[in-house]
């Protein structure tokens, strides 16, 4: 996974950096095993961290509608490509057992 993460797009980046993460700290078995919905919540955080972030600006105006609205959209794209993986994981793991 680490290997195809240099020609990815930040969205899928992200992801991938979540999921490696997660599979290093919970075990791959663990990681597998938990519904997907369970893992989400790192999300709605970065969600919340991006939202903290643009209104810490004194200007909240400052902040660029693109730049904003693209922050935002990743957060989807972001949980679309973890659960993907996951899926994908899971599939490999279970068509080998």
């Amino acid at each position: 996974m680490n290997q195809r993460k240099k020609t990815l797009n930040p969205d899928k980046k992200l992801a991938c950096d979540f999921a490696m993460g997660d599979i290093v700290s919970d075990d791959i078995d663990n990681w597998i095993n938990t519904p997907i919905h369970e893992h989400m919540h790192k999300f709605i955080s970065l969600g919340g961290e991006i939202v903290e972030e643009m209104s810490q600006h004194e200007d909240v105006h400052e902040c660029e509608t693109k730049e904003l609205m693209d922050s935002i959209m990743q957060i989807p794209k972001c949980m679309y490509h973890y659960a993907r993986m996951h899926h994908y994981i899971t599939d490999k793991s279970l068509s080998e057992s």
